[in-house]
């Protein structure tokens, strides 16, 4: 099979493929430590991918009715969170307490860099999805240590200076990458070898996937049930998210809904782990691994019925 056949065939799959990357790093812990030096490049590609495929003139509309792109960003960064714990106060225990404060700092998370991505293999709008997550993932280093600190009593402090700086290489290194493609590509090239820019994106997925899934190894080793429980949890809960978010933003047209409630229930939380301060409680980085298995197969599981809401 010749790589623009397998790239077509990846892409035209994507989201079922994209199942199995949470599978694929789990199965090879040894090569996480080579793939996390090659985290920010991964980030810049998958960015750049998404940008290629934009149309600047609905980024543009975008800008110029900022109401749903704001909104949106608040819901994700200081809404969610709320909710999430008073849900948790509502109900009582449902784990350990450390894994509670991972639920309640994963809600506060902005939406991971690649979802509008794979938002695109789903057939969900790209603008919006684009245009809140690069807003959410400006504005997550002001929004985490209040909601850290006020909800939790936990004294997280992000050097909003530091990450700002460091997400502003991300999204200039992706924008450098997608102009440069737009340059040497045609509209109708993007066109009609789209599947093909999404094989690459999932090829790209399951290297990012390398990096992340190696915190899982270890409990699911020492104690597989405990795990999977915590597995299933997070389908639950990223779920219940996303299912909020659409009803929230159904006023805004089905197809925002649908963006937005994938987005809310993909998000970045590796920022929040490297943040945590030394006495945070182990368990909230076993969270934020559990939770990276419905960021890889939502995707595949919620395809169809996106699908057929979206017409």
């Amino acid at each position: 099979m010749s790589p623009a056949l397998l790239l077509d065939r990846l892409g035209r799959h994507g989201t079922l493929v994209l199942a199995g990357g949470a599978l694929f790093g789990l199965s090879l812990p040894q090569l996480s430590a080579l793939a996390r030096p090659a985290l920010g490049p991964l980030v810049m590609v998958l960015l750049a991918l998404a940008l290629m495929r934009v149309r600047w003139a609905e980024i543009l509309a975008q800008v110029r009715r900022p109401a749903v792109v704001g909104l949106a960003a608040v819901w994700l960064l200081v809404a969610s969170p709320a909710l999430m714990a008073g849900a948790l106060a509502l109900v009582g225990p449902v784990a350990a307490p450390g894994v509670e404060t991972g639920m309640v700092l994963m809600a506060a998370s902005a939406p991971i860099v690649s979802a509008p991505a794979i938002a695109l293999m789903m057939g969900l709008p790209l603008p919006l999805s684009l245009s809140v997550t690069l807003l959410a993932t400006v504005l997550v280093p002001l929004s985490v240590p209040w909601v850290a600190a006020g909800m939790l009593h936990l004294p997280v402090t992000l050097d909003a200076a530091m990450l700002g700086q460091r997400m502003a290489m991300v999204v200039a290194g992706g924008l450098l990458l997608a102009l440069l493609g737009r340059r040497v590509t045609s509209e109708a090239w993007r066109t009609r070898h789209a599947r093909r820019l999404d094989g690459v994106a999932v090829l790209v997925l399951f290297a990012f996937a390398l990096a992340v899934m190696d915190a899982v190894t270890a409990p699911l080793a020492a104690d597989p049930a405990r795990v999977l429980r915590l597995i299933g949890l997070s389908f639950v809960l990223c779920g219940g998210m996303m299912a909020a978010t659409a009803l929230v933003f159904a006023p805004f047209g089905r197809a925002a809904a649908l963006g937005l409630g994938y987005i809310a229930s993909s998000r970045n939380m590796g920022v929040i782990l490297a943040a945590l301060p030394a006495g945070a409680h182990p368990e909230v980085a076993l969270w934020f691994a559990v939770a990276q298995f419905p960021l890889y197969m939502l995707p595949a599981l919620i395809r169809p019925l996106v699908r057929r809401l979206s017409f």
